[in-house]
């Protein structure tokens, strides 16, 4: 997956790039009201892009980001792209839980953009599903 950058280069989209605007939104709206959306499309991701999902997730930022709404959603976006990306990974046992639990760690534990975005590439399928389990994920 990638985007192109104002400018004009093709450019992936990095977890610690996005998990830092998510940073960002959780200290100007609240980490329940970033937490809480992110969830949401969590539930409705499956392994292919749903339009209906992208569309949702563009009205949602509209009606809850303001000013942040166009950034918000290209963020956001991101998230669900990589969940999907996640999801069809060949061999994969966490799949989208992996980013989930990233989120679930920056917003609700408030733990670093860092350690939220990294340190699950360190972990063992086993442990990851087990810290899935205790968060309800």
């Amino acid at each position: 997956m990638y985007y192109i950058a104002p400018t004009g280069q093709k450019k992936a989209p990095k977890d610690i790039e996005y998990f830092s605007f998510i940073k960002e939104l959780d200290e100007t709206y609240g980490s329940d009201m970033v937490y809480n959306l992110i969830f949401e499309i969590f539930k409705k991701t499956t392994n292919n892009v749903d339009t209906q999902i992208l569309e949702y997730i563009t009205q949602q930022c509209k009606i809850k980001f303001g000013t942040q709404s166009l950034e918000a959603d290209k963020n956001i976006t991101f998230i669900y792209l990589g969940m999907i990306a996640e999801e069809n990974k060949k061999n994969a046992v966490v799949k989208k839980r992996i980013k989930m639990l990233g989120i679930y760690y920056l917003l609700k534990e408030h733990k670093s953009v860092e350690m939220s975005a990294t340190c699950l590439c360190y972990m063992n399928a086993e442990a990851i599903l087990e810290e899935c389990r205790v968060r309800n994920i």
